[in-house]
């Protein structure tokens, strides 16, 4: 069981704000807060995925053949590059990833920002975006929002299993992981949260490369 952040039945809103007792109703900054058990809900492997269909102000693409973007996907939030948005996890800084992104989307090009796929959507207990800019409370890094992500400490066992495919026999994926947690007393608990992932291979995604398209649309003459 996912125990949420709650309040005489209301969910408390712990970004952006230093109170301790804020509804997320109550909170005069735009605040998507989304449980762990919606994410394993979706029907993806990527955490930029759920994001994106989570979070309209947030947007992500798959960069087949673009240097080290295609690993370490850029994400956009309100438009801005990912290293003005701040990933929180359990309230504090998360580092940015090794990669600096040589793309072909301006706003994107130069950027450094984490790698939000490296984190299991079944160890997210709560996961609270800040749709606005919050510089003054945290720093430069977040003018274009805050992304936290609380991550489920409580002791138990839980398992998933995921299958699905865009169209039969086209972009099939699978995902499998578990959680087990101990509790430690007064000085917490230890989680763990293992996940396996399919690989996602070009033809899979929909987004063939030129070479492979033939061979993936057979039915499409190419000239030569």
């Amino acid at each position: 069981m996912r125990k949420l952040l709650r309040t005489s039945g209301s969910i408390i809103a712990v970004t952006g704000t230093r109170r301790n007792d804020l509804k997320a109703a109550d909170s005069a900054q735009p605040i998507d807060i989304i449980t762990g058990a919606e994410l394993l809900e979706k029907g993806t492997a990527d955490m930029n995925d759920l994001l994106r269909t989570e979070v309209p102000s947030l947007n992500v693409q798959r960069l087949v053949s673009n240097d080290g973007a295609v690993f370490t996907r850029p994400f956009s939030l309100r438009g801005l590059p990912p290293d003005q948005t701040l990933v929180l996890v359990n309230g504090k800084r998360r580092h940015r990833g090794a990669t600096v992104q040589f793309t072909n989307v301006p706003y994107i090009r130069g950027s450094q920002g984490p790698d939000l796929s490296a984190i299991p959507s079944i160890a997210i207990g709560q996961l609270e975006v800040l749709r606005d800019g919050a510089s003054a409370l945290y720093g430069s890094d977040a003018i274009a929002g805050v992304i936290n992500i609380i991550l489920d400490d409580q002791p138990g066992m839980d398992a998933f299993g995921q299958y699905s495919q865009y169209y039969e026999g086209d972009g099939a994926s699978y995902q499998t992981g578990a959680q087990g947690g101990v509790a430690l007393g007064d000085r917490g608990s230890i989680v763990f949260s293992p996940r396996f992932r399919s690989p996602i291979r070009p033809e899979d995604s929909g987004s063939a490369s030129a070479s492979s398209f033939p061979a993936v649309s057979p039915r499409i003459s190419v000239p030569r």
